[in-house]
């Protein structure tokens, strides 16, 4: 599935379409499908972001995370997706940095 098939579909008619990709997961990873869904909602605005729509990433993956990765990941390791966001400092005020965000396959990935 690929994240352009969101931008003309309604927020209701985007879970509809998603939610079976989440009951899935939370049998294989224990992760709750609720959790997901609002993850997914927040990170890319239910798969309308520029991030989900420029590089299937609807959970704001970067890049590098610092170290940290997970068993079954699909990401190919090369393939990214640049851009600017903000990143919130220790003392509440907010900063622009291009980072490098992990450009997926497909949303499934």
């Amino acid at each position: 599935m690929q994240a352009r098939e969101f931008v003309s579909l309604s927020e209701e008619q985007v879970i509809a379409k998603v939610g079976a990709l989440f009951t899935a997961d939370q049998k294989q990873s224990g992760i709750l499908a609720s959790v997901s869904m609002a993850q997914f909602i927040l990170e890319s605005g239910y798969g309308k972001s520029e991030l989900a729509q420029g590089a299937n990433n609807c959970f704001g993956m970067k890049k590098s995370l610092s170290g940290n990765t997970w068993g079954g990941s699909t990401w190919d390791g090369s393939s990214v997706y640049t851009k600017k966001t903000q990143e919130q400092n220790a003392d509440g005020s907010y900063v622009t940095i291009t980072a490098d965000f992990r450009r997926y396959g497909c949303i499934e990935d």
